[in-house]
């Protein structure tokens, strides 16, 4: 078994937090510690979900690893109780017995398949309930991981959750000084990290929230089950996007029973933002849908040729109105309703409810 660079580890340690501030110097930074520490591999796992940077060596396994389900027979994954318990580091015999892994498909298939077999994974903490895991592969020919090496690790998590924690209250003050500046124009915002979690949100968001819109537990809660399903889609979609790439997402129309409608654009923080905004991936801005002020009809059949019937159908649905409520309003059959949403969303270049709510909104400013 090769020797652990001890002083590459060291100076590791002293530029570690140019890696925890800026999340795409990740991947170098884990190259590196696999060179100092002789591993196969490594990765940064966060324990509340997000992005999961790895070494250059674990890009394939670890895309094995979440595509062919083996998350669901690790045992390693037991690795996260004794940490929250307060166990640093930790390696396979902290976790399982050597006849559970005779035993294991995990152990047996798919690490073989590429090329690992010990482990070890080193705590540290981005902030009081945010634990990530140092998780360090080796081959069998690297060896199993010595008391040694465990106390080195043990000495580069204190290190990393200083840092850590340091970066992660900057961000939330950055956060929060830009969330608090949108209360001055009265756009209410909700910044979230990569995991869909809500790190901060301001006052005028606070003032929008009821029983339809409200957070709970970390999370923001939609009771419209349609928007609270685009929400995820999106934020799942948020996870997965590569620096520098717009979302392209359509805002999300929130109805809610006996107010008029809200919506929900997620724009995502990413290139330099990101190193000021270390604790959250995107801001979500929340908007009430103004009804449109009389004679909004006769403005957007003027400008979009909407025959009458379309012209006061699409004036409430730009409301965010659901088109059955807008058939009973209107006095019309739902059947005849069903009929004119696709020449409305055709004259108006929309594809969905959403783009004309967005589109009105943007007419009523000019107006």
């Amino acid at each position: 078994m090769a020797k652990v660079d001890v002083n590459a580890l060291k100076d590791l340690s002293a530029g570690l937090g140019s890696a925890v501030v800026d999340p795409d110097l990740w991947p170098l930074f884990l190259d590196r510690i696999c060179e100092a520490m002789k591993c196969n591999g490594a990765a940064r796992l966060p324990r509340k979900g997000g992005s999961f940077p790895t070494s250059t060596s674990m890009i394939e396994p670890f895309a094995r690893y979440m595509q062919e389900g083996w998350y669901q027979s690790d045992l390693r994954l037991r690795g996260i109780a004794k940490q929250l318990r307060g166990v640093v580091v930790v390696d396979d015999d902290d976790v399982s017995t050597e006849e559970e892994r005779r035993r294991s498909p995990y152990h047996n298939d798919f690490l073989p398949s590429v090329g690992l077999k010990w482990w070890a994974g080193a705590a540290f903490w981005a902030g009081k309930d945010d634990l990530w895991c140092l998780a360090m592969q080796r081959s069998e020919s690297e060896g199993r991981f010595s008391r040694l090496e465990k106390s080195l690790l043990w000495d580069l998590s204190a290190r990393m959750t200083e840092i850590a924690s340091l970066a992660g209250a900057m961000g939330r003050a950055n956060i929060a000084a830009f969330t608090n500046a949108l209360d001055h124009v009265r756009q209410a915002a909700v910044a979230v990290d990569s995991g869909g979690h809500v790190v901060h949100f301001n006052a005028a968001a606070n003032d929008l929230f009821d029983k339809s819109v409200w957070v709970s537990r970390g999370q923001l809660v939609l009771e419209d089950k349609q928007a609270a399903s685009e929400l995820l889609d999106q934020l799942e979609k948020l996870r997965k996007l590569p620096n520098g790439k717009a979302l392209r997402a359509s805002p999300i129309v929130v109805r809610r029973p006996d107010k008029c409608s809200m919506t929900l654009k997620v724009l995502p923080i990413d290139g330099e933002a990101r190193s000021l905004f270390a604790a959250a991936r995107a801001i979500i801005l929340l908007s009430e849908v103004a009804r449109p002020r009389s004679p909004r009809w006769q403005l957007l059949q003027q400008t979009f040729l909407l025959t009458r019937a379309q012209a006061h159908l699409a004036a409430r649905l730009a409301t965010g109105e659901s088109l059955e409520d807008s058939a009973d309003a209107l006095g019309i059959a739902k059947e005849t309703a069903r009929t004119q949403p696709k020449s409305i969303f055709e004259k108006t270049e929309t594809h969905r409810q959403s783009e004309l709510v967005a589109l009105l909104q943007a007419l009523t400013r000019k107006d």
